[in-house]
């Protein structure tokens, strides 16, 4: 009886990007802005400054066609900070990122009491904080949710899209084939699903984090 297994592979570090790790970008903001109910005109930003992003609005750094927009908070366990817990708690939060014709949807991650979100696509890092921060237990207003973000631009890739997909169909064959376990020969699965977003938690170093990196649109079509 053929097996129908299907099998989820998530991939960190295949590719040996020369950029290396940039300086953090600057955070420092004037305040947060007035929300405007129904506000469409994009927030203005620019590189390597920090802005405010309230939820449901986008922003465009001009120079770049970058557009960031801010869709929704899927979790906030954050301990508040009148509140003694056992554990920081997380939050999490969808941003949309569109340059021309390329669009992802990034879901980023922070720790609680003074945790940041990271993720790159394409060529761009993106570093971004969720607040307020909750102070008690009763929680916050999904409309008073804001983010405090900055992006900064980092060294083109050496390697064409097809030179990527190409490292990375390789590193799948190798994990398939020869690292898998699941005896001598390789498993005969009849689907085999890729992670299209890398994940620091595998693989990294002791000590060592990166930036979730988005594998681009046509990348994935190549693999």
């Amino acid at each position: 009886m053929p097996r129908n297994v299907s099998v989820l592979l998530c991939i960190l570090a295949v590719l040996s990007f020369t950029a290396g790790c940039a300086n953090e970008p600057p955070l420092e903001t004037a305040g947060p802005p007035e929300t405007t109910p129904g506000h469409l005109v994009p927030v203005e930003a620019e590189l390597q400054l920090g802005f405010w992003l309230p939820i449901g609005e986008e922003a465009l750094i001009e120079s770049e066609d970058l557009y960031i927009g801010f869709e929704e908070v899927i979790e906030d366990s954050r301990c508040p900070l009148n509140v003694e817990c056992i554990w920081e708690g997380q939050a999490s939060y969808a941003v949309r990122l569109t340059r021309q014709e390329v669009s992802d949807r990034i879901i980023l991650t922070e720790a609680g009491l003074g945790g940041q979100g990271k993720a790159t696509f394409l060529d761009y890092e993106i570093t971004a904080s969720l607040e307020p921060y909750p102070e008690d237990p009763d929680g916050i207003a999904p409309e008073d949710y804001r983010l405090r973000m900055s992006v900064q631009k980092l060294p083109p890739s050496p390697y064409s899209l097809e030179e990527q997909a190409a490292i990375y169909a390789a590193a799948i064959r190798q994990l398939y084939e020869k690292d898998h376990t699941f005896g001598s020969d390789p498993p005969d699965f009849p689907n085999l699903y890729i992670v299209y977003m890398t994940s620091d938690i595998m693989g990294a170093f002791s000590g060592m984090t990166y930036a979730a990196r988005i594998i681009p649109e046509p990348v994935r079509a190549d693999i």
